[in-house]
């Protein structure tokens, strides 16, 4: 009977270090993804993917140039009623903060004119990039809007939000990146 316990431990053992190590070999790493698949979906508490875009008044901008500084990253359109209700606490904040959180708006798929009318309508006073072909969207897998995430001075992820912010909810997530204006 003891002879027994010991084949059955030794086969248990080896089941679970053989699965072990299939788990570890089958592991897909960002190297190995196939050409063309998008990379990892972006995590809190995990570096902010670079891009580089254009701002309406033709000023190119690179995460990477914002390190140093906290960043709040809002995905919207003129279209998105949500995105709407969020756009006055956005311009608060990018006022009271005087220049201390850089809040870059995200604009999804419009055309240049039709965002630039609508930023000078309502007075818009934090740049806005052009996402034209939703690279930056897809980059940061946004899956509806408003979707806002909240970067650290480090580039790293902190917090993120899918739906409006309110003006509590905005001043708690800037808090995560040391950014209270």
């Amino acid at each position: 009977m003891p002879h027994s316990r010991l084949k059955w431990a030794i086969l248990i053992l080896a089941v679970l270090l053989g699965g072990g190590a299939w788990t570890l070999a089958s592991r897909v790493t960002p190297q190995d993804a196939a050409p063309g698949s998008l990379p990892p979906a972006p995590r809190v508490g995990f570096a902010a993917p670079d891009f580089a875009a254009t701002t309406l008044d033709g000023t190119a901008v690179r995460l990477a140039d914002l390190r140093g500084r906290p960043v709040v990253l809002n995905f919207w359109a003129t279209w998105c009623p949500p995105c709407l209700q969020e756009l006055p606490h956005l311009m608060d904040a990018a006022r009271r903060s005087g220049g201390r959180v850089v809040i870059l708006g995200i604009d999804n798929g419009e055309p240049a004119a039709t965002v630039r009318t609508f930023a000078n309508d309502r007075g818009l006073n934090y740049p806005i990039v052009l996402d034209p072909a939703f690279a930056i969207t897809d980059l940061y897998r946004v899956d509806g809007l408003p979707t806002t995430f909240f970067i650290d001075q480090d580039g790293i992820i902190r917090d993120m939000m899918m739906g409006p912010l309110t003006p509590a909810t905005l001043q708690d997530k800037l808090a995560t990146i040391g950014a209270v204006p």
